[in-house]
């Protein structure tokens, strides 16, 4: 039986110190007091100052991978640690790690040399870098599961609140499990999978008896200079990747919660980067994500206004996170003040009371949430227009989880243009991977997911005959679910279904050969290339919001509906840092019958009333619009459901 945490409703403001003892020595480099700096983060005076800055959830070490006996000092510091942050009211969580170290592990358990992931050539998969001492487990080990409980068992009863599950992914190819329990497992998801009869179809051949997982002689984006992925057992690899690793947290969570049915769980598999998760790290967030509570955006990507025009958020993961049930934990705090605001400003507005990180611990000092001192005191003051609050999206992006997988450019870039041109255009919208929740929408984007399978086709046309507004861009559809070619667009003669042409980058974005580089040779559609596309018009007139913005370029204005359920919280945000003067910002609100008057609240500074709001001059990073006594309007007969969506398009 699963509890839902009574916490989970409360601000969530993080930080950490999950790093044991043993592990900082392990590491080197680090300061000559390094035990004397540990010691004071398990004190009262560190748990004191926790307190005082507001800090909710501490997530703290417990185990790295040493081995119970190797770390059973870090673990009784924690203990310590755990009982000093529940008597101030803080929750903890532990850090449960992907790696063994099997320099100590090896002496405890001398079997565990064969619980790690092996690549095609029978070496240990490690963590990179210089820790080649850190070897990655292999979830489909059948020693993984047991040794898990024991982890698991000694946190529930030195009563942490949750477990961070940290690197939730895998390496990306080359440097992936080949070992025999994940080759065997590969062949029976084959077989779960598909009929003999659909094996022919699918590969040319229906026994698997003597199938492996493929291997490769080289990296795929490198040697095979392409994007795309065509063979078919490779898919299908792709898509065991992601399946297992779902499975793996599923059962993990399930575990946890049958010690302690409230535990609260948490992973780091990353977020919206654009990248192929699926491919590059065995992740489908939305098959994995649903298991737990939280998830890490730990993202390599420049955040904000960026040079080249291009503007980079945490939202669209944010927006990820709130498809799946969850919340994003990620570093706030941004390299200035302007982009600390920014950080936090984000979080405010779109992830429903968690802030996020505020600091990493030094001793028994918290340097780094001083700068964050405004935001924390407005989240805990005003935590009843910012937790358990509800999008008011009436569009929804669909994510097709087959079209990224087997295509690291075009799919990528042409979601990533549709949810840009949906972002600046102020348009609120929502991520699903799910055509069953469509339904709740009153238009439905599907970018450039090439690869639908027939019933996704049959769903969406439903949805379009059934009053809804379907815009297909680009080459949506072209192939079926294996990337086979359709013979006719599938969307072609249905009247019923919009199709609109491909996105186009504006000119001054980045070349599709200029992508980084991440992973030493996989290139990324990183955030420069989120830019407003050159033809976004094409789509903004199709789509509307219950909120009408008018704002200079770089401004968002982000609404949410409060917990009460008739309070209207619209979230500004100004991501032009040297602005010469306030933006001016002009508001309709065709989706509401609106209250009044308004209150102006900006983090640090005194609250304002506001007798009108139609106008608002906008001269902080972050700002808060309230605006109580508001209702959602009913769609007016004959509107399809589209109240608040442009004039063109509901005509």
């Amino acid at each position: 039986m699963t509890v839902r945490a009574a916490w989970l409703d409360e601000p969530i403001i993080i930080a950490g110190n999950w790093e044991p003892l043993i592990f900082r020595r392990r590491c080197g480099g680090g300061p000559a007091d390094v035990a004397e700096r540990y010691a004071r983060e398990h004190t009262p005076a560190l748990a004191d100052r926790l307190k005082a800055a507001g800090v909710t959830l501490l997530i703290t070490h417990w185990f790295k991978g040493f081995g119970l006996r190797a770390e059973a000092e870090d673990m009784a510091a924690a203990r310590r640690l755990i009982g000093l942050c529940h008597e101030r009211g803080i929750r903890v969580g532990g850090y449960v790690g992907d790696t063994f170290i099997f320099e100590t592990m090896l002496l405890e358990e001398p079997e565990a040399g064969q619980w790690c992931q092996r690549k095609a050539d029978g070496q240990p998969v490690t963590f990179g870098n210089s820790q080649t001492w850190r070897w990655k487990w292999c979830r489909n080990h059948p020693a993984f599961l047991p040794y898990m409980r024991r982890v698991l068992t000694l946190g529930v009863e030195a009563g942490l609140d949750m477990i961070h599950f940290d690197n939730f992914l895998n390496k990306p190819e080359p440097k992936n499990c080949r070992c025999p329990h994940c080759a065997a497992r590969f062949r029976d998801f084959l077989e779960r999978k598909y009929s003999p009869e659909q094996r022919r179809e699918r590969l040319g051949f229906a026994d698997l008896a003597k199938v492996a997982p493929p291997t490769f002689t080289d990296q795929l984006y490198v040697s095979w200079a392409s994007d795309v992925i065509q063979d078919p057992l490779l898919q299908e690899w792709v898509d065991f990747r992601c399946e297992s690793l779902a499975r793996s947290y599923a059962e993990l969570a399930a575990l946890c919660r049958s010690l302690k049915p409230d535990m609260v769980i948490e992973c780091n598999p990353t977020g919206i980067w654009g990248e192929n998760a699926a491919y590059m790290r065995s992740v489908a967030h939305l098959r994995l994500l649903p298991h737990g509570d939280f998830f890490w955006d730990e993202s390599p990507n420049a955040h904000g206004l960026l040079e080249e025009g291009a503007l980079s958020t945490h939202l669209r993961s944010m927006k990820l996170g709130e498809a799946a049930g969850n919340r994003t934990f990620f570093y706030c705090w941004g390299g200035d003040a302007h982009s600390g605001a920014l950080h936090m400003g984000e979080a405010l507005a779109a992830n429903n009371g968690c802030l996020g990180m505020v600091t990493f611990l030094d001793g028994d000092q918290i340097p780094a949430a001083a700068g964050c001192r405004d935001f924390i005191a407005f989240l805990h003051e005003h935590r009843a227009l910012l937790c358990g609050t509800r999008s008011l999206a009436r569009v929804a992006v669909y994510r097709n989880f087959t079209s990224l997988a087997y295509n690291a450019w075009e799919p990528h870039v042409q979601v990533l243009l549709a949810e840009q041109a949906l972002l600046e255009g102020n348009i609120a919208f929502d991520l699903i991977g799910d055509l069953d929740r469509a339904a709740r929408y009153d238009a439905i984007v599907v970018a450039g997911m090439e690869c639908l399978d027939d019933a996704e086709v049959a769903a969406l046309r439903a949805l379009a005959r059934g009053g809804k507004r379907v815009i297909v861009i680009g080459a949506t559809g072209r192939y079926d679910a294996w990337r086979r070619s359709r013979p006719a667009d599938p969307f072609e003669a249905d009247p019923a279904i919009l199709r609109l042409p491909a996105l186009e980058l504006p000119a001054d974005a980045p070349g599709k050969p200029e992508r980084r580089v991440w992973d030493d040779y996989y290139r990324v559609v990183d955030s420069r290339f989120w830019c407003r596309p050159a033809n976004a018009e094409e789509l903004l007139r199709h789509v509307g919001s219950p909120l009408h913005v008018t704002a200079p370029t770089a401004v968002l204005a982000l609404p949410r509906l409060a917990a009460d359920g008739s309070t209207l919280v619209v979230h500004f945000l100004d991501y032009q840092a040297a602005r010469p003067c306030p933006a001016e910002v002009g508001l309709e609100f065709p989706g509401f019958e609106v209250g009044g008057p308004a209150e102006w609240l900006i983090p640090g500074q005194p609250t304002k009333r506001l007798e009108t709001f139609d106008r608002l001059s906008l001269s902080t990073p972050y700002a808060m619009l309230v605006i109580r006594g508001t209702r959602l309007r009913e769609a007016p007969a004959g509107a399809g459901g589209r109240t608040g969506l442009n004039d063109e398009a509901a005509g």
